[in-house]
């Protein structure tokens, strides 16, 4: 395609496109370090944010742990009564202004030994310090899980936060800290301090950060509820997990993961305010598991390295239009010369010699004198020696053609009369040939067929004889048989004396019991006469008339079981006698059988010899046809390959005969004169 253009179009697009490649590799390799290094700032930036936002969250959360550490301590050491303890509270409250409420919790009777339940509470509710007493049983702080956690985990812990609905209506966390009693045998647990934060704070916190355009920040607990994020519908309402599931975002889900397991990471995922790019760095608030997320738009980041981009490609297509200008100027002045060397080949391709050498000798001529450096130059000589040449060439091949046309009209002659006389001889062997392969084919199909019949005659007798063989054995096995059944025939009446032996045991095993129950009537009949003497003789015998009883209901079933057995016995006697006779019936025909099969045998190995003897006959006239077919077939390859050679020397003359033409004709086509 591009051979077809001008040179000026194929120098231009060549360089072009070699700056073009060269530019696209530049400006990938700039944009992609100017990415690395946006990059690069943006997660320093978000770990700066994150880190400045941590550190205030957590100063505020170590404050308060230690306020509350220290009621753990002094309430540990000091042993005052109630009023002072609540006083003590109190002042804490109000001297604290980051601790919203604050409790002081005892196990029962550990404060004193008629106190089962002690947990003052005072709070900042709007703005006014509060007290409500909880040591009661309808709030039984014991069930409460700020005070059973850090009993059961021996350790200060923080709570999830919650909404306090109905006191302060804010959302809180309480960090609980246990304290004990030190005694000799060691420390006993005593009860719980605690101190609620409000975390109202964090709104402000939180609004405060500045991610350029539309970037925040959020804040999630350990189990992965919000607890500050720009879109208050999620607040303490949804998880991370909730909304990844509703929006059925998988890395989402595995994000909020990470952060609820406390790892630190810099990935890309969707915002889920605005559903557009960005990148999300997250860490970990050592003080009590939370974690923070810094989300950074990817379009606001990377604003500024995208108009960089704009510029240079602006600047870029202004400089390929400059350097394109350049290009064509520089290539016509290249291709200027040609145009003359151009219009002399195109007169050498149209045949017109005497204008080309013209041309070619005007072109010699204003190059004469000056000393050839220049490749167009070069090519002219190049192009003036070469038509004379073919002035000459052109000339004596014409005189070539004339007899090379006169040598081809004897010779195509010569071939058309061989070529007729070998296509009258393949002719008649070809019809001999078809004969003798005929008489091949049906040959061998019939000795086929004779090879098959010999078979299926041998088989005939092979399956006859086994069937003989088989009838003899069944013979023998019904024989067997026959004397056998007299045998069976016995064994079952045997079998038949013998159950009516067991019914005659049967009848006996019912007496006894039936005497046995008697005798047990009359032994409890004595035993009720004689009173508390006998309670253990009457146990004694109700025990042997119940036993009687059961082998009485044994021997009926017994009974019925060897009934049903002579019947069965009776029916097999007679079943027996029924096959002796069929058994006697069926040897007869058997025998029979076998007669007939062995006469049958008889004739079919007969049969079998004859038949031998037809088919070697068949093979040898099969073999005879055979050789005849295969020697018409080498008769017929030699006047095949003969007529073959022939068409072949034909083709040779006709293509010669062609190509003079061919070449007399485009020798027609120039004129050596002007």
């Amino acid at each position: 395609m591009h051979s077809q253009q001008s040179i000026t179009f194929q120098l231009s697009l060549l360089i072009i496109s070699s700056v073009a490649l060269i530019f696209a590799l530049v400006f990938g390799y700039n944009y992609y370090i100017s990415r690395q290094l946006v990059m690069q700032g943006v997660e320093r930036e978000a770990q700066q944010i994150a880190r400045a936002t941590l550190k205030r969250i957590e100063t505020v959360l170590y404050s308060v742990q230690k306020v509350v550490q220290g009621m753990s301590q002094t309430v540990q050491n000091m042993a005052c009564p109630q009023q002072d303890l609540v006083r003590y509270l109190k002042a804490v409250v109000e001297s604290n202004p980051e601790v919203y409420g604050s409790v002081i919790a005892f196990e029962p009777y550990t404060l004193a030994s008629d106190v089962q339940y002690f947990c003052p509470y005072y709070c900042k509710q709007d703005g006014k310090l509060t007290y409500v007493d909880l040591g009661n049983a309808s709030y039984n702080y014991l069930n409460w899980a700020w005070y059973t956690t850090p009993k059961s985990n021996n350790c200060a812990v923080w709570s999830d936060p919650y909404f306090d609905e109905g006191g302060g209506n804010i959302v809180l966390t309480t960090y609980s800290v246990p304290f004990y009693a030190m005694r000799d045998a060691g420390k006993r647990f005593q009860g719980v301090v605690t101190a609620d934060l409000s975390l109202d704070w964090l709104k402000d916190l939180f609004a405060s950060i500045r991610i350029y355009q539309t970037g925040y920040a959020f804040l999630i607990s350990n189990k992965g509820t919000f607890i500050a994020h720009p879109d208050a519908a999620l607040v303490m309402k949804e998880t991370i997990f909730s909304v990844a599931n509703k929006r059925k975002n998988l890395l989402l889900e595995q994000v909020g993961r990470r952060m609820v397991n406390g790892d630190t990471g810099f990935i890309p995922m969707k915002c889920l305010l605005t559903n557009k790019d960005c990148f999300l760095y997250y860490a970990p608030l050592a003080a009590n598991g939370w974690s923070l997320g810094v989300l950074f738009p990817r379009a606001e980041f990377m604003a500024d390295v995208n108009r960089l981009n704009q510029v240079v490609l602006i600047l870029t297509a202004i400089g390929f239009f400059l350097l394109l200008a350049v290009i064509i100027l520089v290539a016509r002045s290249i291709t200027r010369p040609l145009t003359r060397l151009t219009e002399a080949a195109e007169a050498v391709a149209e045949g017109r010699l005497g204008d080309a050498s013209r041309l070619a000798q005007e072109m010699a001529g204003r190059a004469a004198g000056r000393k050839v450096r220049n490749e167009v130059l070069r090519l002219r000589q190049a192009i003036t020696t070469m038509i004379h040449s073919l002035e000459s060439v052109v000339s004596q091949m014409g005189k070539s053609g004339v007899l090379v046309t006169a040598s081809r009209a004897q010779i195509d002659t010569s071939a058309r009369q061989l070529e007729s006389a070998v296509t009258q001889q393949a002719a008649s062997i070809n019809e001999a040939g078809a004969t003798s392969k005929e008489i091949s084919t049906t040959t061998q199909q019939l000795a086929q067929t004779m090879d098959q019949v010999t078979q299926s005659a041998t088989e005939t007798a092979t399956l006859a004889g086994g069937g003989v063989t088989s009838l003899a054995d069944m013979k023998t096995a019904v024989q067997s048989l026959m004397e056998s059944t007299p045998q069976i025939a016995a064994k079952l009446g045997l079998i038949s004396q013998k159950t009516s032996n067991i019914n005659q045991v049967v009848v006996t095993i019912v007496k006894v019991a039936n005497q046995t129950n008697l005798l047990s009537l009359n032994a409890s009949i004595e035993a009720d006469k004689a009173g508390e003497y006998g309670l253990g003789f009457s146990v004694v015998a109700s025990e042997i008339r119940r036993l009687a009883d059961q082998t009485a209901v044994a021997a009926l079933d017994i009974e019925n079981m060897v009934a049903e057995m002579r019947t069965a016995v009776s029916e097999g006697v007679a079943a027996v006698g029924n096959y002796t006779s069929q058994a006697q019936i069926s040897s007869e025909k058997i025998v029979k059988l076998s007669d007939d099969l062995s006469r049958i045998i008889d004739q079919t190995q007969q049969l079998s010899a004859r038949f031998e003897t037809v088919n070697e006959s068949m093979q040898t006239q099969s073999q005879g046809a055979r050789q005849i077919n295969e020697a018409m077939e080498q008769l017929g390859e030699t006047a095949r390959l003969t007529h073959d050679a022939l068409s072949e020397f034909k083709k040779v003359t006709e293509q010669m005969s062609d190509a003079v033409c061919g070449l007399q004709s485009e020798v027609a086509r120039f004129s050596v004169r002007a």
